[in-house]
């Protein structure tokens, strides 16, 4: 059977781009956010896919490019609904955060058509086109000069957190992260609606000729096979172990940022003092801060892979510390 949404009528093994009217910006251009309609043969649920919340996440915009022809190319049952570019201004301009208000996208959920533009943005899409979701894949990744490769989960100890675990133990990351979502993150919301939820964070920068945008996608073949979308044998996801505690590791100086662990690390775990990377002045060469792996036994869930501009503040690793969850067998 056909679908409906928004007002437009997609039919089976048909597949049409329907935009999401937000507002005009000062130019007078309109701002929209495409949303590609897959409908596919017979009854099945609606997913969402969705990536760049950020601008500076190219990496899953291409991967949801080519997810989308994996989709075409496939017979699958009901309805995939992919936004692959939600923040276009912040696309545009290249920019992790909105660049007319430099808020960040992923932190003003439910959003509010009254507000900000970056809350218009939210509302629309919580506002249209969650209500027409039964899951959601959340696409994120590293920017310019960083990667990134984990995946979110719940504690399984409740029917919906188990749910939303056993999908996540399907992804491509070695390292799931227990932890509450963001406050005013898409994810946050959708769980909070329980929306059955994945968030799967993978790629960047310099992943580009990698092995990961193939087991990104990989990931979510077996995500859409476990929800019924897709034919075949699920598979086995790359987890072997959940952390519970960790988070993100800045540099208290900025400069030059030469790394010593880079993407071969990603997924692996080091000791705790590991030298992970270290800042120098661009001018004198002054060596201003070395970044340590913080625990025992740390893992690495992102890295700054690259020599690269770094200010203070600014994401240079992010860390799970390996002795606060379990090995997964």
């Amino acid at each position: 059977m056909p679908v409906s949404f928004l007002g437009e009528t997609i039919g089976e093994q048909q597949t049409k781009i329907v935009r999401i009217p937000v507002c005009r910006l000062a130019s007078g251009t309109a701002l929209s956010v495409a949303v590609h309609v897959l409908r596919g043969s017979g009854d099945g649920p609606a997913v969402g896919i969705m990536s760049a919340h950020h601008g500076e996440e190219l990496f899953t915009t291409e991967l949801m490019r080519r997810l989308r022809q994996i989709l075409l190319d496939s017979r699958f049952r009901g309805t995939v609904l992919m936004v692959p570019c939600a923040n276009p201004p912040s696309f545009e301009a290249g920019t992790r955060n909105t660049p007319v208000d430099m808020h960040n996208l992923n932190r003003v959920f439910p959003g509010n058509a009254a507000g900000w533009l970056s809350e218009k943005l939210a509302a629309v899409i919580w506002d249209r086109f969650v209500p027409a979701i039964d899951a959601f894949l959340d696409y994120h990744c590293g920017g310019e000069d960083t990667e990134i490769h984990y995946t979110y989960t719940l504690d399984p100890g409740t029917p919906f957190g188990r749910t939303v675990h056993e999908l996540a133990m399907l992804g491509s990351a070695p390292i799931l992260w227990q932890t509450a979502h963001p406050a005013g993150s898409l994810s946050g919301e959708t769980t909070r609606r329980q929306i059955p939820t994945v968030i799967l964070e993978v790629g960047g920068g310099p992943s580009f000729g990698t092995d990961l945008m193939d087991r990104g996608l990989a990931a979510a073949c077996r995500i859409l096979r476990k929800l019924g979308v897709l034919d075949g044998p699920v598979g086995r996801g790359e987890a072997r172990i959940v952390v519970r505690e960790g988070g993100a590791v800045r540099p208290a100086h900025g400069g030059l940022f030469l790394p010593e662990v880079g993407h071969d690390a990603l997924g692996t775990s080091v000791p705790g003092g590991t030298i992970l990377g270290r800042v120098v002045a661009p001018d004198t060469f002054e060596e201003l801060d070395v970044i340590r792996a913080p625990y025992p036994v740390t893992e690495i869930m992102m890295v700054r892979s690259r020599t690269s501009k770094v200010h203070p503040g600014e994401y240079a690793y992010i860390l799970g510390d390996g002795e606060s969850g379990q090995a997964i067998v």
